[in-house]
């Protein structure tokens, strides 16, 4: 996909400070150009009103979203010949004054992610050569599909892998990818249940969300299938409790978890990020329970190494205590 030359320099300073967000928001006289970088929010400069709106039209034009619409929040996905590896996921929404903004998130190769146990990512993908359910949490942008997409690489080509998005991130010519697409009754439970009809050997699910697509997701590792997938959890043993809030019984979780992790992308000393994983394999009932009195099973523990080790800063270390 082609754009202007103002477009493509915007987003190529975004891509070339490595920014995981590049933000376009209105003020009363200018638009803020913004970028998320380590997690820390960034004032890049001003830009004039009209080259701003200028520019949002045109991504929006490119994201096949409706460019007349300003006051409704849109969403879309675009890629770049520039950058064939790297995905670009806009959102628009008006301020109080029917401003539009617009916020570029930038989805990196997965082959960049960087671990700071790489042990963590081999013991995932030990776990994932047998049937049930590996379930991620973590906020946005913490690599969560670049982890998933890891693991199920490691089982190519002996098995068949199908993802279900919203959208795709990343795309793999290894995998059969599908797209959420509410619009014509493909929510995640209706694609669910069609993917179990199409036999795959590996399921990935971007995201748990409701009650119907969690039972769909508990059944499909019933039945003998591997299912990764993410739920919103604010800690390790969070999902468990997330998955009861859900409706999901004790029993369901007993019989289909293979282990339940909580990630987060942290700048390591040489400001690049590198992903932290609190791995939990459930074993004994009181495992199931735990989340009334705890929020982590080592995440403390392994934050606690990668400072000892130098891996990480004092601001890091403290600010990341609590996940």
């Amino acid at each position: 996909m082609t754009l202007s030359i103002e477009s493509l320099n915007l987003v190529k300073e975004a891509v070339k400070h490595k920014a995981q967000d590049l933000y376009l928001l209105p003020s009363k006289s200018y638009y803020r150009i913004c970028y998320k970088y380590n997690n820390e929010f960034k004032f890049l400069r001003k830009m004039p009103k009209n080259d701003a709106q200028l520019i949002i039209n045109q991504l929006k034009y490119v994201a096949k979203l409706d460019i007349a619409e300003h006051r409704r929040p849109q969403n879309g996905s675009f890629n770049l010949d520039d950058y064939p590896d790297t995905g670009f996921r806009i959102a628009t929404l008006s301020d109080y004054e029917s401003q539009e903004s617009m916020v570029v998130r930038i989805i990196y190769s997965e082959n960049t992610q960087r671990y700071f146990f790489p042990e963590q990512l081999n013991q995932l993908k030990n776990l994932a050569t047998k049937r049930g359910l590996i379930v991620f949490s973590g906020p946005v942008g913490s690599g969560k599909t670049t982890t998933m997409y890891e693991i199920a690489k490691s089982l190519i080509p002996e098995k068949m892998v199908m993802t279900i998005e919203d959208p795709v991130e990343i795309k793999n010519s290894d995998f059969f990818q599908v797209q959420v697409n509410e619009q014509v009754q493909m929510s995640y439970e209706d694609l669910l249940k069609a993917a179990l009809r199409h036999r795959p050997d590996v399921l990935i699910v971007g995201e748990i969300r409701d009650s119907k697509t969690a039972q769909v997701a508990i059944e499909a590792a019933l039945s003998g299938h591997l299912v990764l997938a993410t739920i919103h959890a604010k800690s390790t043993y969070g999902i468990i409790e997330r998955f009861k809030q859900l409706g999901v019984e004790t029993s369901q979780l007993q019989n289909t978890l293979n282990c339940i992790c909580y990630q987060r992308l942290l700048p390591n000393i040489k400001y690049q990020l590198a992903c932290l994983i609190d791995i939990l394999v459930p074993q004994k009932k009181y495992d199931y329970q735990k989340s009334q009195y705890q929020n982590y099973y080592l995440w403390q523990n392994h934050l606690q190494n990668i400072y000892d080790l130098g891996y990480i800063d004092e601001k890091t270390f403290i600010t990341y205590q609590e996940g």
